[in-house]
């Protein structure tokens, strides 16, 4: 990166959020809905090196217009529907946390002298005949307490202050 350049992209961080936006329009032609800081001096800080140095090659140009076709997109949440469980009933997501593991894919975990088993499914989480929306609400009741679920299954480690 030549000086003047690296000087153009430095002296972005004394501008305003209004100045930003206004050097990002006059850059890209578009103007821009963003009123943060960093994103818009990053946005035009690529630009402007863009502008210098060359853009992006038309293979990597081509490959981001295949990847950005919204066709396929989901716009908006999954709706919650109901979802037999054996007698009882849990309004679950089609996909979020339990999405996150495979369905069929089981965890096993002992507590107190208990093997507690649980499998992931489409709809959540199979335990003991019931399905669970969440790893969390299996935890608490197995402990009767507040456990995060990945925690309590071994997914994720407890973080401790020191």
């Amino acid at each position: 990166m030549n000086t003047e350049m690296e000087r153009r992209i430095r002296e972005l961080n004394d501008l305003t959020v209004g100045q930003l936006r206004a050097r990002y329009e006059a850059l890209t032609g578009d103007g821009s809905r963003s009123s943060n800081r960093r994103y818009l001096i990053r946005r035009i800080a690529w630009r402007i090196q863009a502008k210098e140095e060359g853009g992006l090659s038309d293979r990597a140009l081509r490959r981001a217009e295949e990847l950005a076709d919204v066709e396929g997109l989901r716009l908006s949440a999954p709706r919650t529907h109901d979802v037999p469980t054996g007698g009882t009933k849990s309004k679950t997501p089609t996909t979020g946390r339990a999405g996150r593991l495979s369905p069929g894919t089981v965890l096993v975990r002992h507590y107190k002298d208990r093997v507690i088993e649980v499998t992931a499914t489409d709809y959540g989480f199979r335990f003991d005949g019931e399905t669970y929306a969440s790893l969390s609400a299996i935890a608490r009741a197995v402990t009767g307490s507040r456990w995060s679920g990945r925690v309590f299954f071994g997914l994720t480690s407890r973080k401790r202050k020191t």
